[in-house]
This record gives structure tokens, C-alpha cells and sequence, in this order.
């Protein structure tokens, strides 16, 4: 697989470092590439490629997931391929191990999750087996100066099941890796990588219970070096690697093979001398197609001696490692307990780097346990009485005991204030509690049984019986505003005609003075009226008015019956008689003289000083006056206020005018489409000479079809 042309890359050769086989006779193989960063530092992706049975590439991908992503083992798991190495995320700071599954058909993530072993800031995943409930995997952390081994154990979701922290056993160099190989029987066999030294190969058995069952170097002259343990037939291990011929300085090298039992020993085996012939690729020739052979030659089994390793583990060494040594440990919960029939739960807090499980007890029954579990307890109190709750906590090393003292003084008289209240302004309600109790305490300081209450909100009060338990209740009280209602104050009754009396809507109940229920009052007559309502919440309110007066309306205030005028003549229309306010045609004027030169219908609205209102109607009839346009001859603008201005006059109605004034070369100097407009004598702003100036006019009255033109001269006299 060619990777020299990928941009980026700092090393143009994959390090591989997972093989397995997908489930059509392919391989999965996952790898790491090293890219250049943009600061110049270099960085790690976890890089991935499935090859089909004949060889060819299916699919390749690469993954990050922050910073320096780096796989270390590969299996598969039916049709998943399960990656485990490591990742740092530069927006925590923190070196993750990583569990990763990818569909082998498509390569697709299925999963993908990040591990941080105890708060530790930097956390490898080196090694992966499968085991009956899912993967055994070999960690190492880094912390001050320490190397921490881990044999974590997870389901095939990645939960963790069990994880275990071993002690460095043998020389410690800093290059070692411990790798777990799980066994049938649930133990599991620890070896350990040297990475660049060269020593004894070392095993070592973890018990299912998960005690060191042995631990051995197998001794041979060239120290070997071990590169997989496998596990075979019942419980027994298989160890392959590599070991120098001592005999041949810096000479040739031999493939180690070793097998050692359940126990730990190993068995010799029978000489097969074997012949396997390699091809050899550096030796392949293109023209003729040959390749070149190499035979490899297994020698016999070499006879090797055995070295016990005794492994000490001195208590503090292994309290400190593998046990719980609590900086502080307090138990949580109400010492004092004065609720009848009260359900508590105590919790043991510890402060450090693990938890240890609690066994619990009660010196006396004054309660039932209701639930227990490794670090909560849950009572239930029945009787009255004290007690004392313990807690052990056990354990590799030693037993801390922590207890507290309980007592459950349940009430004889029950504080209550019942249910919630409510009134209306200006009510008041009385609060109280039982006699019996020795203390008593209202949120507002009194100490009084009874306070009585007139404004709303949250009422709250503290009682106890012999000053040590203390109960508490609150009661909310809301106060509802009264109605808001007015009658008009208006004492004059408008005749003919009646007066709605009306208190509002919305309300419950309506009383009036007459004893009738309706919303509504109809008002025929001067004298006193009240009205009282009642709305939702029960709450009253009343009003009164006064009727003193009958006030006559307006009539027969029009000065004449009709009229009759000219199209474009003026007329006034005018009332007999004065009035407050005057509305002409819905609102067209408010003046007590409507100016129209139009024929028509005239509505006319009047209001008297009592605000009583009449109206009327003023006909203006159509003389039937001949229609004509007039011109002036002559005009004067000197703006005396008299005959300054240029215009024509209608007698009739125009639905088109144009008039253009010319001057005496021909150039216009005037023109307007509305008769109303006129020529002030100007041109450019200057006053134009005594003159004389031609005028042209085209026009069409309302409801002919015929334009009309008329032209003519006029002078222009300063």
C-alpha cells in the first residue's frame, strides 16, 4: 500500500500494528502515519485498510480524534475490527486510551470511546485479547515519575467490567510493557515487552480472584525477546520471539518458540527438524520471474533452565497500589429525626484516590433497613428511641470505623394549618396552632398561637413540642382586588330618548334599586339609581347616579326648507338658534355655517348645552343655469389684494381644463390643468412688463362629451 504521496507526511512508511482476518478472507490492518504539524512538530493518525481474499484494497481510513493518535492492537470480533491505543486531546490536556469498532464491509465507525485510568493524565492502551465476556486490554499510565500497569477488562459495549493494577515485577526498566492474555479459566497470563532491551523472557499468572498464582524468567543464553503469548490447549501458553546465537558475535538470530503449562513449567519437546523454504522479494528477478530461495532451518529444542521470580509485596507498598487508604471519611445524613414514619438515607463520604464498601449496622431497632449497598443505607424510623449507626469500611490493609449517634423523636401533635386562603380586600382571617405546643414562631417574629392575617401572601410558622424537633407548615393567602365599577355621573336625561345605565360587564350578579338582575338599566325618568355587582372570586361593589334634569333636543333648527343654486355658485347654509357643537355631512365641518356650491342632500347634527342631540336635513336644489367659462381681459400684479392674478372662472362643473398663456414672440409662460391656479405675472421669478399677452383654453363641462377651446388676449398692467 503506497502511502510517499500523501501531503504531510514526515515518514512515508506506515508503522503497523494490527493484522487480523475479516470474515470473507480479507485482512484488517491498522497502522500509524506521522504527519507534520503546523508548528513543526510531527503528529500521529491512526491509519486503517481492509484487504479483500485476493488482495486488493477495499477500503482505507484515517482517523483522529485530537492530537498524536496512535493504535497498538488489533482483533476482530465477528464482523467488527476492534482497535485499542492511544490519543491526546489538546482541549483537556489529557492522553486517552481508546476503544474503537469499525464495520469490516465498509469501514464505517461503530463505535468510538476514550478512557482516562484513575484521574491520570497520560494513558496508553497497548494490548487487546477477546475473553468470554468480552476484551481483555493491557494499559500503562504515566504520573510523576511512575509507570502503572492496568489489566482492564471490558464488555463488548467498552463498560468496564474489572480493572486491575499491577505491581512492576523483575528489573524495572523504563521501556516495559505488561501485556495481558486471558485463559480459560478466567486467570490471565501477564508478559512483559522490553521494547528495545534484551532479558530473560518473563510470565506471570493472574488468578481469576486476581492474586499472583506465579511468576518465572525462563533463562536462556542470549536473553530473548518476546514478541506474542498465545494461549493454547487448557491453559497453557504459547511464547514466540527472537533470541541472539551467543556463540556468533553479532551473528545470526533464532526464532524462540516456548510452551508452558498451567503451572508455569515448560515441557521439552521432540526434535523435528523442520525445512522451510522462503521466497525471498530483495532477490526477485523481472525477466526471468524467478525467485530466489532461502531455506529456514529449525534446530532442535534447546534445554533451558528454570528462574523463580519471588515477587514482594510488602503491605505498604501493596496498600499504597492495589488498596484504598481514605484521607477522611464522614458519614452523611440526619442524626435527629422527629417526622413520624421518616425515610432516611445516610451515605459514608470518603476524600482520596478510591472508595472501599461499607458494612453496616443499628445498635437498636428504632427503625427497619429498607435498602443497604456499598456506600448508602436507607432506615426507615418506627419506634422512639436513640441508636447508633455504624459504618465498617475494610480493606486490604486495615478496617476504618465511623459512627454516628441517631435519635428519633417522632411528633405528638401535628402542626397544620389546613388549606389555602382566600378574601377579598378589606376581609382579615385568623391563623392559629395548638395550645400544646412550648414554642411557637410566625415568619413575622410573633410568638402567639393565633395572628390574624389581612394582606395576602405566604404565611409561615415554626412549633415544637419540647424544643428540639421542630416542625414547619405555611399557608398562602391571596386577597382579591373588589370590583372596579361607575355608573355616568351624567343628571340630565335627553328627551325623547332614554339612558343606558350600565356598570360594566363580566360580573357574577347585578342588584339594581328596582330589584331587577340585568346588566343593564334603562333610565326613563329623573331620580336615584344605584346598582351593586358581584364578580368570580364572591368580591361586591356599588355605585349611585342622580337624573335632576329633562333636557328637550334639538329641532326645527334650519333657517329655511331648500335652496336652489347655479353650478359653481356659493351658497350658506345656516341653523336658527345657538348650539354646543355642529357636525355638517358625518364630520365635514363643525362650523355653525356649511359653505357648499353644490346641489344636494345636507346632513346636519346639533348638540345643546345639556348634551342632548337632534338633527336635520337642508335640501339644495339645481337651478338648471346655463353653463360658461369667463376670461378676464386685463389684470393687475401689484399685490394690492385686487385682480393680481391671471385666471378663469366656471359656472359649471369641469371634468378637463387647459389654459397656456404665450407671450408676444411665441414662448410660453403659463400653463395649468386646474381652473383653480392662475398666472401671477411672473416669469423666472421677475415681474414681466406691461404687455399683452395671448391666451389659449380648452375645457369640457361634467357630463359632455365635447371639448371646448377658447383664446383671446389679455393685458398685463402694472
Amino acid at each position: 500500500y503506497d502511502i510517499s504521496s500523501v501531503p504531510g507526511l514526515t515518514n512515508q512508511f506506515l508503522l503497523i500494528r494490527g493484522l487480523g482476518e475479516t470474515p470473507d478472507g480479507g485482512l484488517a490492518i491498522c497502522g500509524r502515519k506521522t504527519y507534520q504539524r503546523p508548528n513543526g512538530n510531527t503528529n500521529y493518525r491512526i491509519c486503517t485498510f481492509k484487504l479483500s481474499a485476493s488482495g486488493n484494497v477495499d477500503w482505507t481510513r484515517e482517523d483522529t480524534q485530537g492530537n498524536d493518535d496512535e493504535p497498538f492492537g488489533l482483533l476482530m470480533d465477528q464482523s467488527d475490527i476492534v482497535i485499542i491505543g492511544t490519543t491526546y486531546s489538546l482541549v483537556s490536556g489529557i492522553r486517552y486510551g481508546f476503544l474503537e469498532k469499525l464495520d469490516a464491509a465498509s469501514g464505517n465507525v461503530n463505535m468510538f470511546r476514550r478512557y482516562q485510568l484513575e484521574n491520570l493524565q497520560s494513558n496508553f492502551f497497548r494490548s487487546i485479547e477477546k475473553n468470554s465476556s468480552g476484551y481483555e486490554i493491557g494499559t500503562q499510565a504515566f504520573a510523576a515519575g511512575l509507570r502503572i500497569y492496568n489489566r482492564l477488562r471490558v464488555n463488548t459495549g467498552g463498560d468496564q467490567l474489572d480493572c486491575k493494577l499491577f505491581p512492576e515485577m523483575g528489573p524495572t526498566l523504563a521501556d516495559q510493557y505488561y501485556y495481558p492474555v486471558p485463559l480459560n479459566d478466567g486467570s490471565s497470563i501477564l508478559w512483559r515487552d522490553w521494547y528495545y532491551s534484551s532479558l530473560d523472557i518473563e510470565l506471570t499468572k493472574i488468578s481469576n480472584t486476581n492474586s499472583i498464582a506465579w511468576n518465572y524468567q525462563y533463562t536462556h543464553p542470549g536473553k530473548q525477546s518476546i514478541s506474542r503469548v498465545l494461549p493454547v490447549g487448557s491453559n497453557s501458553t504459547l511464547a514466540i520471539g527472537y533470541s541472539p546465537d551467543p556463540s556468533v558475535p553479532n551473528g545470526r538470530e533464532f526464532i524462540y518458540i516456548l510452551k508452558a503449562g498451567p503451572d508455569g513449567i515448560t515441557q521439552n519437546c521432540n526434535n523435528i527438524p523442520l525445512a522451510i523454504t522462503i521466497k525471498d522479494s530483495l532477490n526477485y528477478s523481472i525477466s526471468t520471474g524467478v525467485w530466489q530461495t532461502t531455506q529456514l532451518n529449525f534446530q532442535s529444542p534447546q534445554t533451558m533452565s528454570l528462574t523463580t521470580q519471588s515477587v514482594s509485596l510488602d503491605p505498604i507498598t501493596l496498600c499504597s497500589n492495589n488498596s484504598c487508604q481514605p484521607n477522611s471519611i464522614s458519614i452523611l445524613g440526619d442524626t435527629i429525626i422527629c417526622s413520624p414514619n421518616a425515610i432516611v438515607t445516610y451515605k459514608v463520604r470518603t476524600t482520596g484516590p478510591c472508595s472501599i464498601p461499607a458494612q453496616w449496622t443499628l445498635s437498636s431497632p428504632i427503625g427497619n433497613i429498607i435498602s443497604v449497598n456499598d456506600s448508602t443505607i436507607q432506615i426507615q424510623y418506627t419506634q422512639s428511641g436513640a441508636a447508633i449507626l455504624k459504618a465498617n469500611l475494610i480493606s486490604a490493609c486495615t478496617t476504618y470505623t465511623r459512627q454516628v449517634s441517631i435519635q428519633y423523636r417522632p411528633a405528638t401533635i401535628i402542626l397544620e394549618l389546613g388549606n389555602n386562603i382566600s378574601f377579598c380586600r378589606g376581609g382579615s382571617v385568623n391563623l392559629s396552632v395548638n395550645n400544646q405546643f412550648s414554642f411557637v414562631q410566625w415568619m413575622n417574629g410573633s410568638t402567639s398561637n393565633t395572628i390574624t392575617a389581612t394582606t395576602g401572601g405566604v404565611y409561615s410558622v415554626m412549633a415544637s413540642e419540647d424544643g428540639i424537633c421542630f416542625q414547619y407548615d405555611t399557608i398562602t393567602i391571596q386577597v382579591y382586588p373588589n370590583p372596579v365599577i361607575s355608573l355616568p355621573n351624567d343628571s340630565v336625561l335627553c328627551i325623547p330618548g332614554t339612558k343606558f345605565l350600565s356598570p360594566g360587564n363580566g360580573f357574577q350578579e347585578y342588584l339594581w334599586q328596582d330589584g331587577s338582575t340585568q346588566p343593564t338599566f334603562i333610565a326613563q325618568n329623573t331620580g336615584l339609581y344605584w346598582v351593586k355587582v358581584t364578580d368570580i372570586n364572591s368580591c361586591t361593589a356599588s355605585d349611585t347616579t342622580k337624573i335632576t334634569k329633562l333636557s328637550q333636543r334639538p329641532s326645527q333648527f334650519v333657517a329655511f326648507s331648500d335652496s336652489a343654486i347655479c353650478y359653481g355658485e356659493k351658497i350658506n347654509l345656516y341653523l336658527k338658534g345657538n348650539f354646543v357643537s355642529y357636525n355638517w355631512n358625518f364630520g365635514q365641518s363643525s362650523a355653525p355655517v356649511y359653505h357648499t356650491t353644490l346641489p344636494g342632500q345636507y346632513n346636519i347634527e346639533v348638540t345643546n348645552i345639556d348634551g342632548c342631540t337632534g338633527s336635520d336635513t337642508v335640501s339644495v336644489r339645481d337651478k338648471g343655469c346655463k353653463m360658461a367659462l369667463y376670461v378676464p381681459t386685463a389684470f393687475t400684479p401689484n399685490n394690492d389684494g385686487k385682480n393680481d392674478i391671471f385666471k378663469a372662472t366656471a359656472f359649471g362643473i369641469l371634468d378637463y381644463f387647459d389654459l397656456s398663456v404665450y407671450n408676444r414672440w411665441g414662448e410660453m409662460v403659463f400653463q395649468t390643468y386646474n381652473i383653480s391656479n392662475g398666472w401671477n405675472g411672473l416669469i423666472g421669478g421677475l415681474l414681466q412688463p406691461s404687455d399683452t399677452f395671448v391666451w389659449f383654453v380648452q375645457y369640457r363641462f361634467n357630463g359632455n362629451t365635447n371639448i371646448l377651446m377658447q383664446k383671446g388676449t389679455v393685458n398685463l398692467i402694472k
